[in-house]
């Protein structure tokens, strides 16, 4: 997060389980990061989120529930950062329960001025063919059932996939490798409010992130001016 110069972090397959939170303070950087993790009963199927000291002052709620969310104040307006795990396929769940989830936790905790930020690991590809205004043409490989899942629901919601957006050499869009090193796709994305298209000035994979992960995290670069909560 440092090196990169991100103020928040989603992580997917973390193996905490339960719900909390932790300070993790790294004297090397001067920085204690916030960590909030959801990880149910099953070891590998959490999730978590990591803020810096910058974003801790403008956090304004936090639900952990499997569907993990948080909300962040803005001078202007708020912003919905919601961090998710889709069910793999040999999983009990259904792409159309995982997706209710979502919904719900958007309508419980959303008004129609929010910017919303979906970090998501849904095994889905969305290809690379142009959908409306949901999916650019920077995509990788060809769509499948669980990506006309995602372009569904982002159609209903009203997002966009911002790293389908931004132009990008074709090898360096994958997200995942496989253990062979030959098989790469693009299975990760970051959904965002279409109003609020024009914030986002950037998205990338960060091919050369030495996470310990044989999946990329994706980055997007987003104006965002953070007020600090008055406690």
């Amino acid at each position: 997060m440092n090196n990169t110069q991100l103020d928040i972090l989603g992580i997917s397959e973390t193996f905490w389980k339960g719900v909390g939170n932790f300070t993790a303070s790294i004297p090397i950087v001067a920085e204690n990061y916030r960590v909030i993790f959801s990880g149910g009963d099953v070891s590998r199927r959490g999730v978590a989120l990591i803020l810096t000291e910058r974003a801790q002052k403008a956090l304004m709620y936090c639900n952990t529930t499997r569907t993990m969310l948080i909300k962040i104040q803005d001078r202007l307006h708020n912003t919905i950062i919601i961090q998710v795990y889709a069910p793999t396929t040999d999983s009990d769940d259904t792409a159309e329960d995982f997706y209710e989830d979502i919904t719900a936790s958007i309508c419980a905790n959303a008004k129609s001025r929010d910017k919303i930020i979906i970090s998501d690991d849904v095994n889905a590809k969305v290809g690379r063919d142009k959908v409306g205004n949901v999916v650019g043409p920077f995509g990788l490989g060809v769509r499948n059932d669980r990506g006309d899942n995602l372009i569904e629901f982002a159609q209903r919601h009203k997002l966009f996939v911002a790293n389908t957006w931004f132009e990008k050499r074709e090898r360096a869009r994958h997200t995942w490798t496989a253990p062979n090193s030959t098989v790469k796709n693009q299975v990760n994305y970051i959904l965002v409010s279409t109003r609020y298209r024009n914030s986002v000035r950037n998205a990338k994979t960060r091919q050369n992130a030495d996470c310990g992960s044989d999946h990329n995290p994706i980055v997007i670069i987003t104006n965002t001016r953070l007020k600090q909560i008055q406690r």
